[in-house]
């Protein structure tokens, strides 16, 4: 894979990543996708540029504490288990919202955002869910955490948009307002399911977007 030019790959056990990082080429970047036990965070540390899934402040707080003695900073995402699987691991969303504070306030953490992952059949009801958790409760959030999140979605000069959502046959219409200087403004956006999006417009023609994932944190919009 390495030579066909794919370059960040994603590792379930840290003793396996340690393994095969140590015979591939230098250039390539690693990302630990699995579940993370607290007594493998000294290596986590020194294998990945990203773990994504941290699923309890406990195994932050280790995170955390490894990091202070590699003298490095981690970029995380924290895995939520939005569809309530037995067999996933995962914060609820109820606690995750009472420890945010105590996880961003982790000097050597960065957390750029959540993962969340449910089987096919729940994939609608599941993003609905995040948007009615998580989305609501933007101003109770970290502002740098909080923009890192939702990018693009929240403006921060005059507080957070109410967002409203609510399901179609095709996927979502996500409509956010604000209210400024006692007016109130809605932007309204239809997310067509898998990965479209059609961009407001007040006429013809209608535009949109294709979002292509190219690896975990970035994207191709065409």
């Amino acid at each position: 894979a390495a030579d066909l030019g794919l370059g960040l790959f994603g590792e379930n056990k840290v003793q396996e990543a340690k393994a095969k990082i140590s015979q591939c080429p230098g250039r390539l970047r690693w990302h630990m996708i699995g579940h993370l036990q607290s007594n493998k965070c000294r290596d986590a540390v020194h294998c990945f540029e990203l773990i994504e899934s941290v699923d309890s402040l406990a195994l932050a707080v280790e995170l955390n504490r490894c990091c202070e003695k590699a003298g490095k900073r981690m970029p995380v995402l924290l895995e939520v288990n939005l569809a309530g699987e037995a067999s996933k691991f995962g914060y609820r969303p109820e606690p995750l919202l009472a420890e945010l504070a105590q996880l961003n306030a982790l000097p050597r953490l960065e957390i750029h955002g959540l993962m969340t992952m449910a089987p096919w059949t729940l994939a609608r009801k599941v993003a609905l869910s995040f948007s009615l958790y998580f989305v609501p409760s933007l101003k109770t959030w970290p502002t740098s955490m909080a923009r890192r999140i939702f990018n693009g979605l929240a403006h921060f000069t005059h507080g957070s948009p109410a967002l409203t959502v609510r399901e179609t046959d095709y996927g979502f219409i996500y409509g956010s307002r604000r209210e400024i200087n006692n007016k109130f403004y809605w932007r309204c956006t239809q997310m067509l399911l898998p990965f479209w999006s059609l961009i407001p417009s007040a006429a013809p023609p209608w535009g949109g977007h294709t979002w292509v994932p190219v690896d975990d944190t970035h994207s191709i919009a065409w």
